[in-house]
């Protein structure tokens, strides 16, 4: 994902503005990512298939939807 000013500028490269905010933007990334990754960790393949349930709508025309 892709946030904040990626283009090469000298006019917005000089902007005390720009810098600050994809510092910011980039530190709350870099966070986001460190969350997400440790929420990952903990879920192990076991824990999504108890969490996938067949559909029993379905089940009647034998598609193979969960959810």
């Amino acid at each position: 994902m892709s946030i904040g000013y990626k283009h090469r500028h000298d006019a917005f490269d000089e902007c005390g503005i720009v810098r600050s905010v994809n510092t910011v933007i980039g530190d709350f990334t870099a966070d986001a990512e460190g969350l997400f990754a440790a929420c990952l960790e903990r879920v192990s393949l076991k824990d999504i298939a108890c969490q996938a349930q067949p559909n029993t709508l379905h089940s009647q025309h034998r598609a193979h939807h969960y959810g």
